[in-house]
C-alpha cells in the first residue's frame, strides 16, 4: 500500500526560516524566506517520494496547549513568535491546502499530537516526516520516522539498538531525563545513562515505583534513590508532558488524505501573490506532472 506521509510543518518551516537567507519578499514587500524554503521542502518531498497520501501538521500556539493547563511552565523558555513569523506560517498553511495537501492545526493540541492521532487512525503504512525525537514513541512495525534533510531513518530495530527498550517506553524515559527544549526538567540528577538503565530494567514508571526495594541492586546509589523517591509525583507529571495525545480533536474525511495536485497554471496562479511562481517553476512542473 502507498504510505501516508505525516509531515511536521512547523519544524520544517522554522528550519527554512532560519536557514534560507532573508532575500525573498512577496509583492507587498513582506519577507517570505521561510515560505520559500518550506515550499521547496514540501514539493521536493512529495515529488521524490511520489507521495499519494499526505498531511501537514502545524503548531498553532505556544501557550494554549492542554499541557499548559497542568504545567504552566511548559515551553515558557521560548520567545513568542513575531509578526512576520506568524504571517509566514499562515501563508504556509494556506498554500499547503491550495496545493492539494491536507493541513491540520489546533489551538489545544500540538503538531506532534495531531500526527500521533492521525497515525493511529491510518489504515496504511505511515511515514512520519520530522526530526523531532518526541515522535519516536510512535514507532512500530507500520510506522517509521524519516528526516529527509539529514537522511535519518528510525524504525523499531533502529530505536531498540539505540536505547535498548521499546519505543512505547520513550515517554517514560523522557520523563526521567527531561527536555530542556520544551522546558521539561525531568528528575534532578537522573541523566540519560541512568534513565536508560532504569527503563531497561523496570519498564514504565508504574513498574519502577512499585519495585523501590530493587533500586540499589540495579546500581542506583543512595542519592539517586532519594531523588527518584522525592520526585515521584514530578516524574508522572513529566510523563504527561512527554507522552503524545493520540485522540486529539482533529476531524477530516479519509479522502482528504489523498494528495490532489492542481494543474500547473493553477499552481502558478496561487503562488503569484507571493512572487514564488518563477522560483518554484521546476518543482511545480514535477509536482503537477
Amino acid at each position: 500500500m502507498d504510505p501516508l506521509y505525516l509531515i511536521d510543518g512547523t519544524l520544517y518551516f522554522f528550519r527554512a526560516y532560519f536557514g534560507v537567507p532573508d532575500l525573498f519578499v512577496d509583492r507587498k514587500g513582506r519577507s517570505i524566506n521561510g515560505v520559500y524554503g518550506y515550499l521547496q521542502f514540501l514539493l521536493r518531498l512529495l515529488v521524490e517520494r511520489k507521495a499519494r497520501y499526505a498531511a501537514v501538521a502545524f503548531d498553532e500556539s505556544l501557550t494554549t496547549s492542554f499541557r499548559n493547563d497542568f504545567y504552566p511552565r511548559y515551553k515558557a523558555n521560548r520567545a513568542p513568535a513575531d509578526t512576520n513569523i506568524k504571517f509566514q506560517i499562515g501563508v504556509c498553511q494556506k498554500l499547503t491546502k491550495q496545493l492539494g495537501v491536507l493541513e491540520v492545526s489546533h489551538p489545544r493540541f500540538e503538531a506532534d499530537d495531531l500526527i500521533a492521532t492521525m497515525a493511529g487512525r491510518a489504515r496504511r503504512p505511515v511515514v512520519l516526516v520530522s526530526r523531532d525525537k518526541d515522535l519516536r514513541q510512535l514507532l512500530k512495525a507500520s510506522v517509521t520516522l524519516i528526516d529527509p534533510a539529514s537522511d535519518a531513518l528510525w524504525d523499531v530495530p533502529t530505536f531498540e539498538r539505540a536505547y535498548g527498550f521499546s519505543p512505547g517506553l520513550f515517554a517514560d524515559y523522557q520523563a526521567l531525563v527531561g527536555d530542556s527544549v520544551d522546558n521539561i526538567p525531568g528528575v534532578p540528577g537522573i541523566g540519560p545513562k541512568t534513565a536508560t538503565d532504569l527503563i531497561r530494567n523496570f519498564g514504565k514508571l508504574e513498574h519502577l515505583y512499585r519495585r523501590v526495594d530493587e533500586w540499589p541492586a540495579n546500581g542506583l546509589g543512595p542519592k539517586a534513590c532519594e531523588r527518584l523517591a522525592t520526585h515521584k509525583a514530578d516524574a508522572f507529571t513529566m510523563r504527561r508532558l512527554t507522552r503524545l495525545h493520540r485522540r486529539a480533536e482533529v476531524r477530516y474525511p479519509s479522502s482528504a488524505l489523498k494528495v490532489r495536485p492542481l494543474e500547473i497554471a493553477e499552481m502558478r496562479r496561487v503562488l503569484v501573490p507571493h512572487a514564488l511562481e518563477q522560483r518554484l517553476q521546476k518543482l511545480l512542473e514535477s509536482y503537477g506532472g
